[in-house]
């Protein structure tokens, strides 16, 4: 593969990586808990440094590289998502708990 050809592939890895952020946010519940750009951002970042640390198994003939980065993207942004989203639920019900003298 030409060098140009790698420098576009990483840009379309990256772009599906947040795609599959943004499908991620609208699936799992508890959306309310985080901003927008949140899984998107992790599903881009992920998908781009799996694709390129790939690249070097690539040589070896390791045919797998989008498929490896995207599973990345998707697990990453699960897996987030989750977590913010009960971390941050259960901090807001001890903040409110705390703010309202043990009456809420």
């Amino acid at each position: 593969m030409e060098t140009a050809d790698l420098d576009l592939s990483l840009v379309y890895v990256t772009v599906v990586g947040a795609s599959l952020g943004v499908i991620t946010r609208f699936v799992l519940p508890g959306r309310h808990t985080y901003g927008f750009v949140l899984l998107p951002a992790i599903g881009a970042a992920v998908s781009a440094a799996i694709w390129v640390s790939v690249q070097w198994f690539a040589l070896l003939g390791f045919p797998l590289d989008w498929v490896a980065a995207l599973a990345g993207a998707l697990v990453a942004s699960v897996v987030v998502a989750l977590l913010v989203s009960r971390t941050r639920t259960e901090s807001d019900a001890r903040e409110l708990h705390v703010l309202s003298g043990g009456k809420a």
